[in-house]
């Protein structure tokens, strides 16, 4: 289930509605949503059925988010860091295969594209290595490496330079 698609179907309105009061009956969800009562009644019956809303006698209660959307979003994170290690490997191999000054140098063609590779360092830096880098200059001191790769740098750019 997409929760962006989910949240703003029939159903999550449906479900956000009953969030915001401590219990429903049908004819309040018909009201609140401008559908008939059949509506109202299969709109419930679907959240009863995914588990996301109880049947208490005539009247339906949400079941908290964090119980019943917080897991699923997790495993949908989980799966994005699959891939993104997957895609990490492949991007390896690649630079690997290339061999020479292309395994440290890659040509970025477009301005997207440079935001796109800044954010992920900043994201994906497990330590952080302070700079300030000018758009004319880079300062490397005697002895250090100025190659480092995206888990060691956290670095602060001039705006001119993006």
């Amino acid at each position: 289930m997409d929760v962006i698609d989910y949240l703003s179907s029939p159903a999550g309105r449906t479900y956000r509605y009953l969030l915001t009061v401590p219990d429903a009956a049908v004819a309040d969800v018909a009201g609140e949503l401008d559908v008939d009562p059949l509506t109202a009644t299969g709109l419930l019956d679907d959240l009863c059925g995914r588990g996301h809303a109880e049947r208490r006698g005539d009247r339906y209660v949400a079941v908290p988010p964090a119980t019943v959307l917080q897991p699923e979003l997790l495993a949908r994170e989980d799966e994005l860091r699959q891939a993104r290690v997957l895609v990490d490997e492949l991007l390896e191999l690649q630079r690997e295969r290339s061999g020479g000054v292309n395994r440290y140098v890659e040509l970025i063609e477009s301005r997207d594209e440079l935001q796109r590779r800044v954010l992920r360092l900043q994201t994906d830096a497990t330590m952080e290595y302070l700079a300030l880098v000018k758009a004319t200059t880079v300062a490397v001191h005697p002895g250090e490496s100025p190659v480092v790769t995206a888990e060691q740098v956290r670095a602060v750019f001039e705006l001119d330079i993006l």
